[in-house]
């Protein structure tokens, strides 16, 4: 398998988590750049991981070198970047929620779709330990029968 070559939108807190991952299975990731509206957070973060900053998020899509691209901005923000890379031709992964609302979701999944491109969402959390061994014993029949309560 070739190494993938990723971009990071979104330098806050969500990135680094990803940067981090990314330096784990380095024989299969490359993190090549990362944009920030936040100039100095965007340096610091590619500094850290050994990535280039750009100048903007178009710029980052615009790279040769960037086969895929992690969009980990606040969620309002996530459909414009996700169309925009897909119709870039890179491939997408984003940080959870989706989008606002079912239209954008909607637009972004037509987006990867339309330019052949592979679109994830970053539900990491189904992999914690802790919610591992909640579904193990969900699955078991160890705590009984699970059900919600609420009124619908």
């Amino acid at each position: 398998m070739k190494q993938v070559r990723f971009g990071i939108v979104g330098c806050g807190a969500a990135a680094a988590h990803h940067a981090v991952a990314c330096r784990e299975i380095s024989d299969k990731v490359k993190l090549v750049a990362a944009y920030d509206a936040n100039e100095k957070r965007a340096k610091i973060l590619a500094k850290t991981h050994g990535m280039e900053p750009c100048e903007s998020y178009q710029s980052l899509l615009a790279r040769n070198d960037a086969d895929a691209v992690i969009v980990a901005l606040p969620h309002y923000l996530h459909s414009e970047v996700t169309i925009a890379a897909c119709e870039a031709g890179k491939h997408v992964l984003c940080e959870k929620p989706m989008a606002p609302t079912l239209e954008e979701c909607d637009a972004m999944i037509g987006a990867a779709k339309k330019n052949g491109v592979k679109f994830m969402i970053a539900e990491n959390h189904r992999f914690l330990p802790a919610h591992v061994l909640i579904h193990d014993y969900v699955s078991r029949g160890m705590i009984g029968r699970v059900h919600n309560s609420r009124k619908i």
